[in-house]
């Protein structure tokens, strides 16, 4: 019984008509957040296809056979030499940072491949 008036001719009480301010308040902020959602999604997309567009047949290929088969790449982790050859910050210094825990080496039970 809870949320029906008991005599619906009646004029809505204070409390009634803050509660349904408050709904309409929150269902325009849903329909504001839903329609924002739709607009970056289409955009998303649009800038999607542009991209595919660009691509050519081989790269298209890959991307296609990496979208469809996820489980044949596996991810690849790099050395502290190759991070070294990547950032141009010496071995020395990655180490440095290592032993004060800034960076860690990866687990590789963790990432199954």
């Amino acid at each position: 019984m809870a949320g029906k008036r008991i005599n619906p001719e009646a004029p809505l009480t204070g409390a009634e008509k803050q509660k349904r301010y408050r709904q309409k308040i929150k269902d325009g902020e849903a329909a504001e957040e839903e329609a924002g959602l739709a607009k970056l999604e289409a955009l998303c997309r649009e800038v999607l296809v542009e991209y595919i567009d660009g691509l050519d047949r081989g790269e298209f290929f890959t991307v296609y056979d990496r979208l469809s088969n996820p489980e044949n790449y596996v991810k690849r982790f790099v050395s502290l030499e190759e991070l070294s050859e990547l950032s141009g910050i010496d071995v020395k210094d990655l180490k440095k940072l290592e032993k004060q825990g800034v960076i860690s080496p990866v687990d590789p039970s963790n990432y199954a491949a």
